[in-house]
């Protein structure tokens, strides 16, 4: 008997023996509670549960090329680094992030275009649409954040979704204006930073959100709140923070304020980084959890993985200090960091590792796949403090951040450390049998701290990658059967997609059970035809009242056949 006659074979077994004892009686509904753990446990053969959980197999494939934009050219997102990605209702999207220019003449480091763009695509990153114009800028000008029509054009900010809204948090601008001590910029001021313009960032603590990334509701403006304040009452203005959304919480922690000293010069207020931990229903009311026991930083990530939101490597600082003067005591170098924490209630932290096996760096990304922590991309130093590219060509995974596993060491199909991408963002496709789960990414930068290089400007992309499982005759026979793909997100707190194929025409029941077997709702009771299709559960029951925090069960049925998950609500 081969695998998918056996599967049916089982199958057919499950629902029979399901209708006959869970009808009415208390045995039943044990009995039901025991079969669909057994089902979710994978205590079954099940040739649709994952194999490839190493990531060992997948393969990185180009899904749209990096592509010259000359404006009024609107076919594609312009090239840039420290922009944002969601996948929401199907859809991918792409939010701001900054462009590198260089004018003639105008020897400004870090000088670029600041964008406050969105834009969309159906099709997983091969089209894209334009659905919102940058604001509006005044040459030499500081624009005022509380006056544009949305949130400000920024980079380095956080864009995250929670139900059907996606939000934008905080960030940075950056402005060129007139130089007002140029000539005579004092002692403390290379040379090369003593010029007639010169660049201003202003750091922003303002949230947004929509929910179509067209229509934007501000849900606090952006406010001064002194970085020393023993008692603030909203988080001080940050790029470079970190964010997720975590047992029906918005999180935001670290970051920091003030350009680095190898963009502006010595002559600038010194960047101060952030520790603390706030959070907030629906981004309008803010509470400090508390200043948490990792090391202030820029550019962690912060992700959610089984119950525990993560803070994982990080910055203080872009380059190695030097020339410094007698008896002061050199700062760390590379000023990075490879430590991973984690965290059950944003009060009490845990550290997983001090140093993890990957090279510490900024500007990496870490996300969920096949239920491991999945770390790649990042910037690294060198032994020249960053002229010459010596981004880390790796991709790690760890179940739960204590250790790590490399699994390729090409990622972007890399040939050198140039084809390394940081300051990039990642988005996970959720999967199903040995076709899993699928990380894409979009843009980044591969720029080096080498000023004199004139082409070094050009090295950042908006090309479209995806990371995944290659697809095999195998797994395009999976497609043939009835199938029910995990729920994303999971854990998730106030509603899941759930996918799942149906084979041939047939009536369709999905239900929703509490893990005693309980009846909870029911999401699907109709004929479809045959194809793949996605639901949302608001994670209420039948009567339309939110159920409690736990596990439950999701059944499909059809033509005979069951298939089952477990979901997590937080």
């Amino acid at each position: 008997m081969n695998k998918t006659t056996f599967q049916i074979h089982l199958n057919f077994l499950i629902r029979s023996l399901t209708e006959l004892f869970s009808s009415r009686n208390v045995f039943g509904k044990l009995f039901l509670a025991g079969l669909l753990f057994v089902l979710s446990s994978n205590r079954i053969p099940d040739w649709q549960g994952n194999t490839n959980k190493t990531l060992k197999n997948w393969t990185w494939e180009i899904v749209k090329e990096n592509t010259d934009i000359i404006p009024p050219d609107d076919s594609h997102w312009a090239k840039r680094a420290g922009l944002q990605a969601l996948s929401l209702n199907g859809k991918f999207y792409i939010f701001g992030g900054r462009t590198p220019i260089s004018i003639p003449g105008v020897p400004i480091p870090g000088l670029s275009i600041i964008h406050g763009d969105v834009w969309s695509s159906a099709d997983k990153g091969k089209s894209w649409k334009k659905i919102l114009e940058s604001n509006p800028t005044i040459p030499n000008t500081l624009p005022d954040p509380n006056a544009t029509a949305h949130w400000a054009n920024r980079s380095y900010f956080q864009a995250i979704e929670k139900g059907s809204y996606m939000y934008v948090i905080g960030g940075q601008d950056y402005n060129i204006v007139p130089n007002p001590s140029y000539p005579d910029c004092g002692p403390f001021v290379p040379p090369q930073f003593c010029t007639q313009l010169i660049p201003v960032s202003q750091f922003f603590n303002d949230v947004w959100r929509s929910k179509d990334g067209v229509n934007w509701t501000k849900m606090i403006g952006n406010q001064y709140t002194d970085p020393n304040d023993p008692n603030p009452k909203h988080w001080a203005g940050r790029a470079g923070l970190s964010a997720a959304v975590f047992k029906g919480y918005i999180y935001v922690m670290g970051g920091s304020v003030n350009d680095d000293s190898s963009i502006v010069g010595g002559g600038a207020p010194a960047r101060q980084y952030f520790n603390d931990v706030w959070r907030s229903h629906d981004g309008q009311k803010w509470e400090k959890v508390g200043n948490a026991p990792w090391a202030p930083r820029a550019g962690g990530v912060a992700v959610v993985k089984e119950g525990y939101l993560y803070m994982i490597g990080g910055e203080e600082g872009f380059i190695c200090v030097q020339d410094l003067p007698p008896g002061v005591p050199a700062p760390p170098c590379p000023p990075y960091f490879n430590d991973v924490w984690r965290t059950k209630d944003g009060v009490n932290w845990e550290v997983m590792t001090s140093e993890a096996e990957w090279a510490k760096r900024p500007g990496h990304q870490v996300v969920v796949a096949q239920n491991q922590l999945v770390l790649f991309g990042g910037f690294g130093l060198g032994d020249d403090n960053g002229k010459t590219p010596s981004n880390p060509s790796d991709v790690w995974v760890s179940k739960d951040g204590s250790k790590w596993e490399k699994v390729s060491d090409a990622p972007w199909n890399a040939t050198g450390s140039e084809d390394i991408k940081y300051d990039f963002d990642a988005v996970v496709e959720p999967g199903y049998g040995k076709f899993t789960d699928a990380i894409y990414t979009f843009g980044g930068d591969r720029e080096t701290f080498d000023f004199s290089d004139q082409e070094n400007y050009k090295n950042v992309d908006n090309d479209v990658w995806k990371f995944s499982l290659p697809k095999t005759k195998e797994t395009e026979e999976i497609k043939k059967v009835l199938t029910l793909y995990q729920n994303y997100p999971n854990p998730f707190t106030e509603s899941t997609t759930i996918k799942y194929l149906i084979p041939e025409n047939s009536f369709v029941s999905i239900k929703v059970y509490d893990r005693h077997g309980g009846f909870v709702s029911t999401l699907v009771a109709k004929t479809q035809n045959k194809g793949e299709y996605e639901i949302n559960w608001n994670g209420k029951n039948h009567q339309g009242k939110p159920v409690k925090e736990g596990i439950y069960y999701i059944s499909l049925w059809s033509n005979g056949n069951v298939k089952t998950i477990k979901l997590y609500k937080n």
